[in-house]
């Protein structure tokens, strides 16, 4: 939002500011000059005059404007031209009595036209007691070349399905919304082109403003017609939309194929167990038979020229669905050997660094129609869970203050821990181990010192830890360790300030709906 102003001491033109004396003010085309300003006749107050930096085409062009303390009549006057010289394409005045006052002046932006931008001209003028101009009144004029936006509405087409089969009807809707999301409720064109760009039917000229501008129409296709994706072309004050939908011989699916399969494998684990099923429309299980297909997935350079090693799995009687159990040996069976002889390979290494993709298909008995699943593909992890610290957790800590920070335990597709995982082998729940090394610096020598602490997990994984940092620490190492699992924060350093001076609240029992009670501690 730009601003011009008008005050009581100087006048000068600065970036969107405009200053008017009360008392002494340049003439028109002189703003910014150091020569000695003329005596003239201003009313005694100050001006304020808000605008957008762009406007809209089709859209009202506001200007905000504000008076105060006028000891006479004034008035301004704002209008919008293309270019220098040619007529305004609108013009509004607004007059203030003596006193503090606002007004707005709303210029009409033209629809539908090329112009990139509009000149803005303001002026302001003193009046007479009666109203009129004063004679030699002119007090300021003001101008600013305020771009145009060329999208003044957004258009939506919306069809009842994507795809179409001969003789069939395609019902499709318009509407054309302004930026503040009002209905267009004047007149726009609809065409319909084939897949091979023929104009099919067009409507010119359709409104429908009892519905908000909502216009509904439909098209009836041949019982041979172009099979392709179609076109709905939708044009209105200088904009245009695009709708595609395809005309098809097709046939619905009559049945889905799923493959249930975990969201990560751990490279340890002895056994990878996934589910195929497949169901009709209507829920019933199908019957007929499963093929599928498991193999490692590997880079086009580890190839070289050799096929990717596959288990198969057939499934004649298969009844909707079936358990898959693949055992480590059978995933090890799937590693390529090495290229050119090479040193012998270890499984486990090899296994924790690839992903393992499954295919399925299933053919219906009765029909023989196959349907495949979406592929599916099992990272390998070399870990259950993984450790984050939270961006809450500070950078930098206050020593003689409680540092506060937060880690996340996950599993290694980011969700929440089992139960079972917080739960050690004597029923006890697990505690994250902290580790806090504190550099101690001084002049003469550097030391490290160690802290170590444990802190409860909550059920969703999430861990709170707290540490009162000792005087004469300066930087602090963290590191949190779930089992085998271990991540650090490194380089969390002394807050510097210029007194050295520091005061921490605490929030005790917050509850909703209770007064917040809090605990301040200051160190010096």
């Amino acid at each position: 939002m730009a601003r011009w102003t008008a005050g009581m001491a100087v006048s000068s033109l600065l970036v969107g500011l405009f200053v008017m004396s009360a008392r002494s003010a340049t003439a028109p085309g002189t703003a910014g000059t150091t020569d000695k300003p003329k005596e003239l006749e201003l009313p005694n107050g100050k001006y304020l005059i808000l605008y957008p930096k762009s406007m809209r085409a089709g859209q009202v062009f506001s200007l905000s404007i504000q008076v105060f303390d006028l000891v006479k009549k004034f008035g301004v006057t704002a209008s919008l031209t293309a270019s220098d010289g040619d007529p305004s394409v609108d013009e509004k005045s607004v007059d203030f009595e003596t006193g503090t006052h606002n007004a707005t002046i709303n210029l009409e932006v033209p629809e539908g036209s090329d112009v990139t931008s509009y000149m803005l001209t303001v002026q302001g003028y003193s009046k007479n007691d009666d109203g009129h101009p004063a004679e030699n009144g002119l007090k300021f004029e003001k101008q600013k070349r305020i771009k145009v936006h060329g999208k003044g509405l957004s258009i939506f087409i919306q069809t009842d399905k994507a795809i179409y089969k001969p003789s069939q009807t395609v019902h499709f809707r318009v509407m054309a919304v302004y930026p503040n999301l009002k209905p267009y409720l004047g007149k726009l064109d609809i065409e319909l082109m084939d897949a091979d760009g023929n104009k099919i039917k067009q409507f010119k000229g359709e409104q429908n403003v009892e519905h908000n501008g909502v216009i509904t129409k439909e098209l009836q296709l041949t019982d041979q017609p172009v099979l392709g994706d179609w076109k709905i072309n939708v044009q209105v004050l200088g904009s245009q939309q695009d709708k595609s939908f395809t005309v098809a011989e097709y046939v619905l699916p009559k049945f889905e194929v799923k493959i249930d399969a975990p969201s990560f494998f751990f490279y340890r684990d002895t056994l990878l167990t996934f589910n195929v099923g497949a169901k009709y429309t209507y829920g019933k299980k199908v019957k007929g038979t499963a093929e599928i297909v498991v193999n490692l997935s590997y880079k086009s350079y580890e190839l070289n020229k050799r096929k990717i090693p596959q288990h198969k799995i057939t499934v004649d009687n298969f009844d909707g669905s079936t358990t898959v159990k693949l055992t480590q040996e059978e995933l090890f069976a799937l590693i390529l050997p090495p290229s050119r002889g090479g040193s012998t390979v270890i499984p486990l290494d090899v296994l924790k660094y690839k992903k393992i993709q499954i295919s399925a298909n299933v053919t219906e008995g009765v029909s023989g129609i196959k349907l495949s699943a979406v592929d599916t593909t099992v990272p390998v992890e070399t870990q259950h869970h993984q450790l984050k610290f939270l961006a809450a957790t500070p950078s930098s800590f206050k020593p003689g203050l409680t540092y506060v920070g937060f880690v996340q335990l996950s599993r290694m597709d980011d969700s929440p821990p089992l139960p079972a995982d917080l739960i050690d082998n004597n029923g006890e729940a697990k505690r994250l181990k902290m580790d806090f090394q504190g550099t101690v610096s001084d002049p003469k020598y550097t030391a490290k010192k160690n802290l170590n602490e444990s802190f409860t997990i909550m059920p969703s994984g999430l861990v709170r830890f707290f540490i009162n940092v000792p005087e004469g620490f300066t930087r602090l190492d963290i590191t949190a360790t779930f089992g085998f699992v271990s991540e650090t924060k490194y380089g969390v350093k002394k807050f510097k300030s210029k007194s050295d001076v520091g005061i921490q609240v605490a929030l005790s029992g917050l509850e909703g709906g209770a007064a917040v009670k809090m605990r301040p501690q200051t160190f010096l």
